[in-house]
């Protein structure tokens, strides 16, 4: 049990410190900035993928740690469960016997991180999309090229040329 639950809080510590770009982004943007003429990443998409496989929506909003993080806790939890539906020995941990405690913590854990997957996929993939459109928007290289008339003030004569604005 104790081995259980030291391995739940190690996946938990590994998604929140190796999750990088997005705890960058989390701390850029707000969710409330997300507008749905973003097309990056859909935010129904990635809740539908966690629905079906945990951190399937993480994977789709390229957070593959993140993802493999919630995916392995679930399959954890659902071993915890089939290890405590096939237990047959008597031990008592309390008032329960310790095949109900492990199936129940693996059942309980399964819907929580499913949960929380589908969750958390919902917000990376609009923090992730108002990162990208930032991204996208304040890199871009703009440049327009026009014709154009010099007057030349020596000779007053008038010069035909073009004209290049940039801007970054």
């Amino acid at each position: 049990m104790k081995k259980a639950i030291i391995l739940i809080v190690l996946i938990q510590f590994l998604v929140k410190s190796l999750s990088a770009q997005y705890e960058m982004n989390r701390f850029k943007f707000h969710v409330s900035e997300y507008q749905k003429s973003t097309k990056r990443y859909s935010p129904l998409l990635a809740a539908g993928g966690s629905y079906l496989v945990p951190g399937l929506g993480q994977l789709y909003c390229n957070e593959t740690f993140r993802g493999l993080s919630f995916l392995g806790g679930y399959v954890g939890c659902i071993a915890l469960t089939v290890v405590g539906l096939t237990n047959q020995t008597n031990q008592m941990v309390g008032p329960f016997q310790l095949n109900e405690v492990l199936m129940i913590s693996g059942f309980a854990g399964s819907i929580l991180i499913r949960f929380g997957s589908i969750f958390d996929a919902i917000k990376v993939a609009k923090i992730n999309s108002i990162a990208y459109d930032h991204q996208r928007s304040s890199s871009r290289l703009n440049y327009q090229i026009g014709p154009t008339l010099v007057q030349n003030t020596m000779n007053s004569k008038v010069n035909l040329g073009l004209k290049l604005n940039v801007s970054f």
